[in-house]
């Protein structure tokens, strides 16, 4: 997003509509060797990411009989309000008075217990061990020591991994639970939580796969609305690429400019109508 708002402020200077003061972005920060590595973490996921490449991806999961279903993608709101009354649910069933609860760790709750209601219709029963997965992504750049700039321009990221047991998500309570399972993993961070079992992260995701954990694409801290590359700001912004590996969603800021969250999914017709249903449901039950 940095670049593309950078991309967008020449534009808006070509145009001669701003100055480069107010157009364009601070420039990007491209020293890698800010970064402190003293357990040279760099050359094992390299060797990590080499062995993969040598042996091939895992299988995916088997494919259903028939032909493909057509996938549809659509956007969801979760406006300022909803996603206040979800943080004081949430705050109002917590164990622990410290417990993470921000409108990113209510809004995947949210949309996580809708996913696992819409894709469970035709599913059995799951039995009391199963679990449900969520993986996302964490910005590391304020969480490492030292910090690393805000605009360092590099893959400074890791993976968080969020478990519940899936009767537990299907359940009245779904999305408090795992409300507090999100805020458990990313409070877990703190300190120098941020790079613990970095050595274990691929094979990890690697034995995900076939569990069909939901995964978080974008951010609402992006900014996908305000980037203007000199016709105004853009009416519609997806993620397309959720299309391609299932139970992916989408977030970024809502359209309305009242700090709410748009949260996309990409799912077949029938899943979508589910998927629907729950989240309406899940907004009048507030």
């Amino acid at each position: 997003m940095h670049f593309v708002k950078t991309w967008a402020g020449h534009c808006r200077l070509a145009s001669g509509g701003e100055d480069a003061g107010t157009a364009l972005p601070p420039p990007p920060f491209l020293d890698r060797a800010v970064i402190a590595d003293p357990r040279g973490l760099a050359a094992r996921t390299l060797d990590e990411m080499r062995q993969l490449a040598a042996n091939g991806p895992p299988p995916p999961p088997p494919a259903p009989v028939g032909p493909p279903p057509k996938l549809v993608i659509r956007s969801f709101t979760l406006a300022r309000g909803c996603i206040d009354k979800l943080k004081q649910r949430v705050a109002a069933d917590a164990k622990d008075a410290s417990t993470h609860c921000s409108a990113f760790t209510v809004a995947c709750a949210f949309a996580w217990a809708c996913l696992a209601r819409s894709c469970s219709a035709d599913a059995p029963s799951p039995a009391s061990d199963e679990r449900a997965h969520l993986l996302f992504s964490v910005e590391c750049r304020r969480r490492l020591s030292p910090p690393v700039p805000q605009e360092y321009l590099g893959n400074c990221l890791r993976p968080c991994f969020v478990e519940v047991s899936t009767r537990d998500l299907l359940g009245a309570d779904g999305v408090t639970t795992a409300a507090a399972a999100i805020g458990a993993a990313i409070r877990a961070l703190d300190g120098d939580g941020v790079l613990a079992g970095a050595e274990g992260w691929f094979e990890k995701i690697l034995s995900l796969v076939p569990r069909r954990p939901m995964s978080v694409g974008g951010s609402p801290r992006y900014g996908v609305y305000d980037t203007d590359f000199g016709l105004g700001r853009p009416s519609k912004v997806e993620l397309v690429s959720i299309d391609k590996t299932p139970g992916t969603v989408s977030l970024a800021e809502g359209t309305d400019g009242q700090r709410g969250i748009e949260v996309g999914v990409a799912l077949p017709e029938a899943d979508m109508a589910r998927f629907a249903a729950c989240f309406s449901d899940g907004l009048r039950q507030m």
